[in-house]
């Protein structure tokens, strides 16, 4: 079997020697933009105010950040610190109430003009500089004790946004300096997705008296050929979590962000029938807090902006308790617009 599913800019490939499908590989790709455009896009969408009430407004997200600040403020007490895509300057501003001695808060896009208008409005403009560049072309007058930012995308790698922190990181940053966050983890898991199920299948087997199932299949084809990003509940899991990957974003290189491998074997823990992956991390704020702080957004946290990543078979795949699914996953930055990742999963 062989089929192919474009959108506008995912593409879901289904390939197999056989109908099985235990023989199932799917792989997500980008497809190909000019890496110039790709950027200015990125930049141009957190222009977008919306865009930020959507983070202001998760809690957890937040917490994390004002936590790790307050818990750790004698690292923050006259420091020089930097904001690495400051957005409103919200962190900037934690770092600032903390007791930072200089923070440069460097953002890209238009919402530079906002950010700088609420740190005066704040009364904290004597301490924080607005920086509107890329970070890449940011030349400070002194190195940084510090490096803050919320870079995380989807999956946490999605957006690539980590690249420039490194980037600072290796320019910028004082030998012996630290990063906040300091550590990731992404994870993985088969999903039953029944929910979904019910939504996009079941709902129009009996609609209005009326059997509607080839509407159905075409639009659950549709949302099955992108990666679903949505809260899923901790029960549509088929098996304990495994860790993708960990990484130490106070010494991990760029070189070993563009492709990431592992191979999997999951114990299905229920009869089900298994749609696919769902994808989801956590980062570790704890720094020498005497109690852990770490942001989750796995299924049993408290949603975030974030929410979790499915990556769907393309079909609906029988499993039963105690068998044993395997399978090879890897994370590939695109080659064009490397701010996006290929997912495949083969089994």
């Amino acid at each position: 079997m062989e089929a192919t599913r474009a959108c506008t800019k995912l593409q879901l490939l289904l390939m197999s020697e056989e109908e099985d499908p235990g023989e199932v590989q799917v792989e997500i790709q980008d497809q190909p933009s000019a890496q110039a455009q790709a950027s200015d896009d990125y930049f141009h969408s957190y222009s977008d105010l919306s865009v930020h009430e959507l983070m202001l407004r998760d809690q957890p997200r937040l917490t994390a950040y004002s936590d790790c600040i307050e818990k750790n403020a004698h690292l923050f007490q006259s420091k020089v610190v930097l904001d690495v895509g400051c957005g409103t300057g919200i962190l900037s501003l934690f770092a600032a109430r903390a007791g930072a001695r200089k923070v440069y808060a460097v953002e890209a896009s238009e919402m530079h003009k906002k950010a700088e208008t609420l740190i005066k409005e704040n009364g904290y403009s004597d301490t924080i500089e607005i920086i509107h560049d890329v970070v890449e072309n940011v030349k400070l007058p002194e190195k940084v004790d510090v490096i803050i930012s919320e870079w995380m995308g989807f999956y946490l790698l999605h957006e690539s946004m980590l690249a420039s922190v490194i980037d600072a990181r290796e320019r910028l940053l004082k030998e012996g300096g630290i990063v906040i966050p300091s550590t990731g983890k992404i994870y993985i898991c088969p999903v039953a997705m029944e929910h979904f199920r019910k939504q996009h299948v079941d709902y129009w087997k009996a609609y209005h008296g009326f059997d509607f199932s080839s509407i159905g299949d075409e639009i659950m084809t549709a949302k099955m050929s992108t990666p679903f990003v949505e809260q899923i509940s901790s029960s549509e899991l088929l098996s304990r979590p495994q860790e993708f990957t960990n990484i130490d974003f106070n010494k991990v290189e760029t070189a070993e962000l563009v492709s990431l491998t592992g191979d999997f074997s999951f114990e299905v823990e229920r009869t089900a029938q298994m749609a696919g992956f769902a994808f989801w991390f956590d980062c570790d704020f704890t720094l020498e807090s005497s109690f852990p702080i770490i942001l989750d957004t796995s299924p049993s946290s408290e949603p975030t902006h974030w929410k979790q990543t499915t990556v769907f078979l393309g079909v609906f795949a029988d499993v039963q308790k105690g068998e044993q699914v395997e399978v090879k996953v890897t994370m590939q930055q695109d080659d064009m617009n490397p701010r996006h990742y290929s997912i495949s999963i083969q089994s």
